[in-house]
């Protein structure tokens, strides 16, 4: 009989849980199940706009690194092998670039395409009646295959892309247009910069996007999905959907509705958007892409009755069988448990501190452990010394750093404990007070929250007993000017050179 009383006293915890979590549920699922549908509209536009803004923030971050070398001098239009260098493996490494170029207020044009013999270039001057134009083919490997020329009406300064900015830092995307080369619609994003030798002519860089890029993006993210995913430029255009190949034109329709509606009602940045057509009742969200102009939005839309089935029947299929069963085993546990009176309820033992001190003794110096005799006095001079509080203060901060761990200060390295007598503190306040401000001014106070601090009287002797968690983020030491970024390694505290904490810090970010 006891041990089905143990049973049924340690089920009791579970079954309370189950009980409380199947309430829970339920109630929020009738209570908001005619909001289902917006819910999903919302969070998944929300979670998908993650991988289509890196893929504009890529294409920007290399905008801003170009306009970075123009600045510095280290771009001309003319020397096209040097250019070569730079952006052929700026195409091969990034797919979703169709073309670069660059041109300035003179006229004169680089040009880099990728086709299907290799690179294509371009080099132009454009001057009163017509452009001269010197092609290069190039193989895969940067090889000359055959070079040509041509003259033209194209003037670089007359392409969409060709706009300079008041603020070199701001990056422009054009509206949907078809590209002079390769004759395929997208968009171009462009930065520009003053020449250094003369500052009233400029620059411009600029990256051709094909819409088919981004439209790969958007059919990869709605293939599990219902509904559709779309981009919709600032001025209200459809710029491309999820469905585009599937040539879908009742949905593009609809999708127009949606857009137009959303227009109406501000442009709102996640507001829901409702229409109903031929019957059905869609939904839509639309998102920013970009942070500041809301030049580009992504918009998520389906059908209502698809959008809550989506969720329905994960909760229906799966959780309300669990959760009634559950519910079921706990309803008999606390009858059961009721009619018997053997709810006990133990309150959770505490170790103390002083035998939390045995352990980490008995434990002995190692990753988490450390032992000093002194706070601050050097036991060979008798005097103070900064360098032995630096030297406690080397292994704190490599706790923080790393996993934690318990640093005791008067106990020497063979685990004896000797107290700090030497320390010769008025009293324990005046003892606890100089730690905390060591570890303010060296450490920083906002660390203070991840370090346990207590003085244990043990064996006539105190032991200042500091118990770190790791912090979660970088802690350096302060010592003077400098900061010296410390780790655990074994025993030891161990100092790392700037690019060494770098690596550690990405390594462990997670």
């Amino acid at each position: 009989m006891k041990n089905i009383h143990r049973f049924t006293t340690l089920l009791a915890p579970v079954a309370a849980f189950v009980a409380v979590l199947l309430v829970m549920n339920g109630y929020q699922y009738f209570k908001l199940k005619d909001s289902l549908a917006a819910g999903v509209v919302t969070k998944v536009t929300a979670v998908e706009i993650g991988e289509l803004r890196s893929f504009f923030t890529t294409i920007e971050e290399k905008l801003q690194m170009v306009r970075d070398w123009g600045k510095n001098d280290i771009l001309f239009t003319s020397d096209t092998i040097a250019l070569n260098k730079k952006f052929i493996p700026m195409l091969e490494h990034q797919k979703i670039i169709g073309a670069i170029t660059i041109a300035n207020t003179s006229g004169r044009e680089y040009f880099l395409y990728k086709n299907k013999q290799g690179y294509l270039t371009r080099s132009s001057v454009a001057e009163d009646a017509a452009s001269r134009m010197s092609y290069n083919q190039l193989s895969e490997k940067g090889e000359l295959i055959k070079k040509w020329q041509e003259t033209g009406e194209y003037d670089p300064r007359l392409r969409p892309w060709f706009v300079h900015v008041a603020s070199e830092k701001k990056v422009v995307w054009s509206d949907v247009y078809t590209f002079y080369h390769s004759k395929v619609q997208g968009v171009t994003a462009s930065v520009s910069w003053k020449n250094p030798k003369d500052p009233s002519r400029y620059t411009v860089f600029a990256m051709d996007v094909p819409l088919s890029a981004i439209g790969m993006i958007l059919s990869r993210e709605s293939a599990d999905r219902p509904g559709v995913f779309f981009l919709v430029s600032g001025k209200g255009n459809l710029l491309i959907s999820s469905n585009e190949k599937k040539e879908q034109e009742e949905e593009k329709h609809i999708l127009s509705i949606l857009i137009e509606q959303w227009q109406k009602d501000g442009d709102q940045n996640g507001n829901l958007i409702k229409k109903t057509f031929k019957g059905k009742h869609w939904l839509a969200s639309f998102q920013k892409v970009d942070h500041e102009d809301g030049f580009f939005w992504l918009g998520y839309a389906g059908p209502e009755s698809e959008l809550v089935n989506l969720l329905t029947e994960t909760i229906l299929s799966t959780d309300i069988i669990d959760l009634f069963l559950a519910t079921l085993g706990a309803v008999l546990t606390f009858l059961l448990i009721w009619k018997m009176g053997i709810i006990r309820l133990k309150a959770p033992s505490v170790v103390s501190p002083s035998r939390r001190l045995h352990k980490y003794i008995k434990q002995g110096e190692g990753a988490d452990v450390e032992f000093k005799s002194t706070i601050r006095t050097n036991l060979k001079t008798g005097k103070k010394g900064k360098e032995i509080e630096f030297a406690w203060l080397k292994a704190l901060v490599a706790f923080l750093n790393s996993n934690g761990g318990a640093l005791l200060l008067g106990v020497t390295d063979s685990g004896e404990i000797c107290g700090l007598e030497e320390d010769n503190f008025e009293n324990n306040d005046r003892c606890l007070l100089h730690v905390k401000n060591l570890i303010n001014q060296h450490v920083g106070a906002e660390f203070y929250n991840f370090i346990v601090v207590t003085l244990v009287a043990i064996e006539n002797q105190e032991v200042v007993m500091l118990e770190c968690k790791c912090a979660g983020r970088p802690v350096f030491l302060k010592i003077g000017k400098n900061e010296e970024f410390y780790i655990r390694s074994g025993p030891s505290s161990t100092k790392l050179s700037p690019s060494q904490m770098m690596n550690f810090v990405q390594k462990h970010k997670d």
